[in-house]
């Protein structure tokens, strides 16, 4: 829902892609391949030739690059192959009447023998992208957020995802760092820009940062964020320090900021 949500939400589509969990199926182009998947394809025997022609797998997992699947994956991955052949040779038979137009999904199921296959159509299980906001529960930290200074600073803030591969050791995978950060809208200054860890919660981490802000310098006038999802993060802060916050189209300062980042890499 995020990916089909991405421009009512105001997300970038690197911060989407990057932030999906889920195993790929892709017939692409060869040039889209890495060499690791050129080689599964080549001692395996298959050829393929074309545009979009190239059939290759990869597994997504927040935090990180996509990558291979891993043997597990694999295993998962044909399962449920398996039973996506099954459902599409029975929804083509019994011609069952799904109305995907008003919400209504196919679904393929066992039944509660787990010898037998249940099917038709039944709604959709949501039909929004779901999030939650953040909230302190911290008794000692409301307060001293309600006592803390004023000043007259704009901020802008924002989350991004780099997409780039990160090789360490430390990780199971390549990472694929996010960035938390905070930028003076006034004099157009980066103040923060913190790269995440891969298990990190960058709405908590972007938080904090807001928080160290506001015991450093104070409470500011008003920040600006440019989704839901960043607004639904800091809005708690915001409200118990009685900070303006106004979601904007764009956040200039960060852009930009972002651009050179992308050029350096």
């Amino acid at each position: 829902m995020m990916l089909t949500m991405q421009e009512q939400l105001n997300l970038s589509i690197d911060y989407v892609m990057f932030s999906q969990n889920n195993l790929t199926c892709y017939w692409g182009n060869r040039e889209e391949l890495t060499d690791k998947q050129r080689k599964n394809i080549k001692e395996m025997g298959y050829k393929y030739r074309g545009k979009n022609q190239w059939l290759y797998f990869q597994s997504f997992e927040a935090g990180y690059y996509p990558y291979n699947m891993n043997q597990d994956e694999v295993i998962r991955m044909t399962n449920y192959f398996l039973n996506l052949e099954l459902a599409l040779q029975q929804y083509e038979s019994v011609q069952v009447d799904v109305d995907f137009e008003k919400g209504e999904m196919y679904y393929f199921e066992f039944g509660e023998d787990k010898k037998s296959w249940n099917f038709g159509a039944k709604p959709l299980p949501f039909s929004s992208f779901q999030f939650g906001n953040l909230i302190i529960t911290d008794e000692e930290l409301m307060a001293d957020l309600r006592k803390a200074s004023k000043c007259n600073a704009v901020l802008e803030a924002d989350i991004a995802i780099l997409g780039v591969s990160v090789n360490d050791k430390k990780y199971k995978r390549p990472a694929n760092p996010a960035t938390c950060m905070i930028a003076d809208a006034k004099s157009g200054m980066m103040l923060k820009c913190e790269l995440q860890q891969p298990e990190d919660d960058t709405i908590v981490s972007l938080a904090e940062e807001l928080i160290g802000f506001i015991f450093q310098y104070g409470a500011p006038k008003e920040v600006r964020v440019s989704n839901i999802l960043v607004e639904a993060g800091v809005q708690q802060i915001c409200q118990i320090c009685g900070i303006k916050l106004r979601r904007v189209k764009k956040l200039p300062i960060i852009e930009e900021f972002r651009e050179g980042m992308r050029r350096f890499m």
